[in-house]
């Protein structure tokens, strides 16, 4: 499909059809009329809609003007011969592609399986020259495997047009702001009716680090691509997210949704209280707590009537505010307070990585205060704690012990000896193993760092529990001790998930998209056999199950029973209801489990009492 063709008008065309069969029969010399500057404007609508015009040079083009003509010598990098021999290499390796292709019902399928082989197949070329022209050529990305940006690019081009999904390749920047623009180029696509930036490219980097298929830069709006996406032509609107990856699938929303309902239920039976704090506030503050000091490089900050101010990148400062504004007594101790607060940090562009390193996320804080004495037993509860959510959601996980930092550190030493030893003290309590980290603590305090282990077995650090003996010295915090004294509470920052955002991409990988009932984006879906005689009790089903809370979704398209059945399947949801004439004349419903064979029939209440005790228990 050649899309730059199609917004030419008829002098253009006819300049492209001219040129296209000119290079096509490997003509020397071509002579056509009009302007140098559209000309060579169209050479290259060429290359961009014609990926298996490899044999011309991708970026060089010799040519100049006569009259009212422009003469182009195209620069062939492969004789004729040579070029019909690797056309042929080429298609033969196509073949069984465009066969699969056929198979694939969906644009979109068809789409995400194009965009799965090439990160399954071909691997970024680092060591590409300007001159080494196959990397910058689909010869690269089908026949050696390896190319850059500008032959991958193309590479999804041509296996678009052989799925008959409109596509273009997009020429640009890369960019970041502490690194020059680099020529970068990736594709937009039209899904249905909605056009999408797609950079397989960057997906193949992305899943090349971290070991299995991203989906970071697929489908995404303009207003996510131009983040580090720069200098393009804006060709098409893309402002939907109907066919983006983690929208369709609903795993951020509905995972957050229940991950922090599931954090205040939790916290809630810990005896937490919660508090809200203030986003932004002044650099008097943050001067007091250490931050201006030791992490501005980190902070957002902004000048108001003259005074500056900080947006936070941690919610300690606030919580210790909240301590600050009443009186207390070591009966009243410990006190917890937990905040799901919004923070953010400048983090370099370069380390930004989908929901895994992000300048704005949600901390699942929780600061307690409490005396000296209470230290040991506090954090073993809080250990005790921290193992409860993982096992709940089958996480296993190692300790760290991170001591004081060489440098960039406030507090005495005694201070942080005595808060070390405390830390270590209160794991042995417990009974939980852990490793010195040296130099790793916080620069307020040393910290037990929790390293969860996926299903993979790769290693995430999320939660932590930090003695902090500072911050108390430092916004002269007291509580009344038992003889009627002011003296210093100590104080634990902890946080269980790190961050909700991070978390949900750990569990989406960790579950590989196939979620526990409970935190499935979708639980039920709802497959009527034909709508014409089992869609009216599909609907009664499906209404039925949203009354209860169940999160269910009904698939009444006009497709093949066994093609809905088996996409309910590749989308990972728990259960699979198939309604036909059985369970329509019977008042029932055949339940199946994702990744099982077997099918089920029940009354509705004997499913329905099934599945809310599964999401009630947490189960795995």
């Amino acid at each position: 499909m050649r899309y730059y063709f199609s917004k030419l008008d008829k002098e253009g065309r006819e300049i492209y059809k001219k040129l296209y069969f000119g290079m096509q029969n490997f003509e020397k010399k071509i002579s056509l009329k009009g302007t140098e500057n559209i000309v060579r404007e169209i050479y290259y609508m060429i290359i961009k809609d014609n990926p298996m015009m490899f044999f011309v040079h991708p970026s060089k083009l010799t040519y100049f003007k006569i009259g009212n003509y422009v003469w182009i010598e195209p620069i062939y990098v492969y004789r004729k011969e040579e070029a019909n021999q690797i056309m042929n290499e080429i298609n033969i390796k196509l073949k069984p592609l465009e066969k699969k292709l056929k198979t694939i019902n969906t644009k979109l399928e068809r789409e995400r399986f194009i965009h799965k082989y090439l990160l399954e197949n071909v691997r970024y070329k680092y060591n590409c020259s300007e001159d080494d022209f196959e990397c910058h050529t689909i010869v690269g990305s089908f026949l050696y495997k390896q190319a850059v940006c500008d032959g991958i690019s193309k590479a999804f081009k041509q296996l678009c047009d052989l799925a008959r999904i409109n596509c273009n390749v997009v020429f640009g920047d890369s960019w970041n702001e502490y690194e020059k623009p680099q020529k970068h180029a990736w594709n937009m696509v039209k899904i249905d009716k909605d056009w999408y930036h797609i950079d397989v490219t960057w997906n193949i980097n992305l899943s090349q680090r971290f070991k299995y298929v991203r989906y970071d830069y697929f489908n995404i709006r303009e207003s996510d691509v131009i983040k580090d996406h720069r200098n393009f032509d804006k060709l098409e609107i893309c402002d939907s997210l109907k066919n983006n990856f983690f929208y369709e699938n609903k795993c951020i929303l509905n995972g957050r949704n229940e991950l922090e309902k599931f954090w205040y239920d939790e916290h809630t039976k810990e005896g937490y209280e919660f508090i809200k704090t203030p986003i932004m506030m002044s650099k008097e503050l943050w001067e007091v707590s250490g931050h201006w000091y030791n992490y501005k490089e980190n902070m957002y900050t902004s000048l108001v009537d003259e005074r500056e101010f900080a947006i936070k990148p941690m919610n300690c400062p606030g919580s210790l505010l909240v301590y600050k504004n009443g009186l207390h007594s070591y009966k009243d101790l410990p006190i917890r307070m937990g905040e799901l607060g919004q923070v953010h940090r400048h983090e370099a562009s370069g380390a930004l990585n989908g929901l895994f390193r992000v300048r704005t996320f949600t901390q699942d804080d929780a600061h307690i205060f409490m005396t000296p004495d209470q230290i040991e037993s506090e954090v073993v509860r809080l250990i005790a704690f921290i193992d409860r959510v993982y096992s709940m959601l089958g996480l296993s996980y190692d300790i760290e012990l991170s001591t004081r930092p060489e440098e960039k550190y406030i507090g005495e030493l005694e201070i942080w000896e005595k808060s070390e030893a405390a830390l270590a003290a209160a794991c042995q309590a417990a009974g939980k193993d852990y490793k010195i980290n040296p130099g790793d603590g916080a620069f307020y305090g040393p910290k037990l760092d929790f390293h969860v282990k996926d299903s993979l077995g790769r290693v995430w650090q999320c939660g932590t529990i930090q003695l902090d003996m500072n911050l108390p010295e430092r916004f002269d915090l007291t509580y009344v001790d038992q003889n009627g004294e002011k003296v210093r509470p100590v104080m634990v920052h902890r946080v269980i998930f790190g961050s909700i955002e991070r978390f949900i991409g750990i569990l989406i990988e960790h579950f590989a998209g196939a979620f526990p009932l409970w935190l499935a984006p979708a639980q039920v879906k709802v497959i009527p056999v034909k709508n014409e005689y089992h869609l009216d009790y599909s609907q009664e089903i499906f209404k039925l199950l949203e009354a209860k809370g169940i999160r269910v979704e009904i698939d009444d398209r006009e497709e093949k029973l066994g093609y809905r059945i088996r996409e309910a399947q590749m989308k990972k949801i728990p259960y699979q209801l198939v309604l036909g004439d059985k369970e329509r004349d019977e008042r029932t419903v055949t339940y199946r489990q994702y990744g099982e064979q077997k099918q089920t029939t029940v009354s509705l209440d004997e499913f329905i009492c099934m599945i809310l005790k599964q999401i009630e228990d947490k189960a795995l």
